[in-house]
């Protein structure tokens, strides 16, 4: 696809339905391909190199984030539907809420931010760490976030703020990325040092590790 599209991907990732697929591009250019035809639309809009890209659970929007710190906002025609902007510098980890109301952005100026897409404005900043957040994901009830960070630290973030955030250590290098298991019950973390982490939600206890 690189080749193809003639230029460097950073991230890519499939629409819930499976018929699309999008892709982060050095270019400055998110593309949106058919994941069946392979045929590249190619959005424009974006003043830097495009990190990262998201569907919306519902496969109703997609968001896509730059290296200037901007995040732009896609229905799936390519039309632009808004900007949102106050990372101090690129943003490298995007997560729709289950509801796709919200969405979820960290950045490496180590902050965490909380977005209303109804309105397209900041709902509030979540955290601000000590490095950049490579990671993001919401649990699926929508309460918690989790965040990976190049300190080799997790962090569980209550989204209402009615909880003070839980860092759980374990991993000895950056940690690049974040899930939930669909019951909510685990997450999962991939690290730098090669390993993959299981913890316990609950009691933010580490479970196996996977190597």
């Amino acid at each position: 696809w690189s080749r193809a599209l003639g230029s460097t991907l950073f991230d890519v990732a499939i629409s819930p339905d499976g018929r699309s697929v999008a892709a982060a591009a050095q270019n400055a250019s998110v593309y949106l391909l058919g994941a069946r035809t392979g045929r590249p639309r190619q959005l424009r809009g974006h003043r830097d190199q495009v990190l990262v890209v998201t569907f919306a659970p519902r496969g109703q929007q997609l968001a896509s984030a730059s290296r200037a710190g901007e995040i732009l906002l896609w229905n799936l025609r390519g039309q632009r539907r808004g900007r949102l902007t106050g990372h101090a510098g690129p943003v490298r980890a995007l997560s729709f809420s289950p509801d796709g109301r919200r969405l979820a952005s960290g950045g490496s100026d180590g902050s965490v931010r909380l977005w209303d897409l109804a309105h397209g404005a900041p709902m509030r900043l979540l955290q601000q760490q000590r490095g950049p957040v490579e990671g993001i994901a919401f649990s699926p009830d929508g309460k918690l976030l989790a965040t990976a960070g190049a300190d080799g630290l997790l962090q569980l973030l209550s989204v209402d703020g009615s909880t003070p955030p839980r860092s759980l250590a374990g991993h000895s290098r950056t940690v690049n990325g974040v899930s939930f298991s669909p019951d909510g019950q685990w997450l999962l973390s991939v690290s730098d040092d090669r390993t993959a982490r299981l913890w316990e939600v609950s009691s933010g206890k580490p479970g196996r590790i996977l190597t």
